[in-house]
């Protein structure tokens, strides 16, 4: 077995503008939003709760 280590933490570190969806819900250049159909109306429901509270 052969082990990878963790890349350190400015390796890791991610612009605000990445974090956050635009407003197609989209995260960064490429997107991110690949979600099973049958999931989206729950997500939607939880996007929604969190956006309140947020």
């Amino acid at each position: 077995m052969t082990t990878t280590p963790l890349p350190s933490g400015s390796q890791t570190s991610v612009n605000a503008s990445q974090q956050r969806p635009d407003a197609l819900g989209r995260f960064g250049r490429f997107g991110g939003k690949y979600v099973p159909e049958t999931l989206m109306p729950a997500l939607s429901e939880l996007e929604a709760a969190f956006e309140q509270y947020v």
